[in-house]
């Protein structure tokens, strides 16, 4: 199971007609006509990494490294809840990768920002149990690095690049791989512009479109395309930037419509349909799970898209936070979890 994070990717740079003129995301496209697509899924959290674990855990996370600490005076018991520098981790979420470690399923990310950013790294690790983690970072990714490190980390070429070897060292045992990419990414500057685009965002989508046809020049070519599910999806939408409102021409919010792909060779009835069905990325596990046929005892917060979303349309998987907010602190403890 393949499962790539795009950077910032709303639906927006893919469904907006005016967009779509300038032929900016051919790969993804492509890699969409071929798939399940499920056209109207939210981001249930932002920023990177919680979104991230929204869709590798059904579970909305407050990382305490990635917040304004100083936002946590007066509430310590939440301010503890999850120190990752110190204390002991209280909430257990049910990782894909832990569930599926139990299937001897081996789990690896790679992405094109420091693995220190966030602690990401230390997450990945000490939370989903990952047996291997590459980042801009790792000594691993800088002799084959094409292109200069950018503001936040290796361009998504190089990212792509870095997974695509790592394929190439012919697995031996069912894997989970999360990819994460970072050009579309504030100050929106990248080595790669299509011809005819003077918009530094646009070029930016574009830059990662071609970033992501390496991995798939590779993929359609081997082994993997008869036995592997991929999984396109963003960590969140793009946020309100200048940049973005002055192209778009509205105020849009941190919570929009992002792109969710699955390529299953084992379901070639579902390929190719395009799904209304409405959702969060937290229904991203559960899911996959019901894809494979693995049934397991979970905390999920989502529904699989395929059968439980459908009967319960109205509920869209998203935990409405806005309730618990209390001055600048969201109060989230095991009880919610539970």
């Amino acid at each position: 199971i393949i499962i790539i994070f795009f950077e910032s990717l709303s639906a927006y740079f893919i469904e907006d007609p005016e967009i779509r003129e300038h032929n900016l995301t051919p790969n993804i496209d492509e890699f969409i006509q071929q798939s399940l697509y499920f056209d109207r899924i939210l981001n249930a959290i932002t920023p990177t990494l919680q979104g991230q674990i929204a869709a590798l855990s059904s579970s909305l996370h407050l990382y305490r490294s990635t917040m304004d600490e100083n936002k946590w005076s007066g509430f310590e018991d939440v301010k503890d809840q999850f120190n990752d520098r110190e204390a002991p981790i209280v909430t257990v979420y049910p990782m894909l990768s832990t569930i599926l470690k139990d299937q001897s399923y081996t789990s690896t990310h790679i992405q094109g920002g420091a693995g220190g950013f966030g602690n990401t790294e230390r997450f990945f690790r000490l939370m989903g149990g990952y047996d291997h983690f590459y980042s801009a970072s790792s000594k691993q990714v800088a002799p084959n690095r094409q292109l200069p490190l950018g503001v936040w980390g290796a361009s998504d070429i190089d990212t792509f690049g870095l997974a695509t070897q790592w394929l190439l060292k012919d697995q031996q045992t069912p894997v989970l791989l999360a990819v994460s990419s970072i050009d579309i990414h504030h100050p929106y500057h990248t080595e790669s512009k299509k011809d005819g685009i003077d918009n530094d965002l646009l070029n930016c989508v574009y830059s990662s479109d071609v970033g992501f046809g390496v991995f798939c020049d590779y993929f359609k070519q081997s082994p993997y395309k008869d036995n592997t599910i991929v999984v396109l999806t963003a960590d969140h939408p793009i946020f309100p930037t200048a940049d973005y409102l002055q192209l778009r021409k509205k105020q849009p919010s941190y919570y929009d419509y992002i792109p969710l792909a699955i390529y299953s060779p084992f379901h070639p009835r579902l390929m190719g349909i395009r799904d209304h069905t409405i959702g969060t990325n937290l229904d991203i596990p559960p899911t996959l799970l019901e894809l494979i046929g693995q049934n397991s005892k979970n905390a999920f917060l989502g529904l699989s898209l395929l059968s439980e979303r459908k009967r319960y349309p109205h509920y869209v998987g998203r935990i409405n936070l806005e309730k618990r907010f209390n001055g600048n602190a969201v109060q989230w403890h095991d009880d919610d979890q539970a």
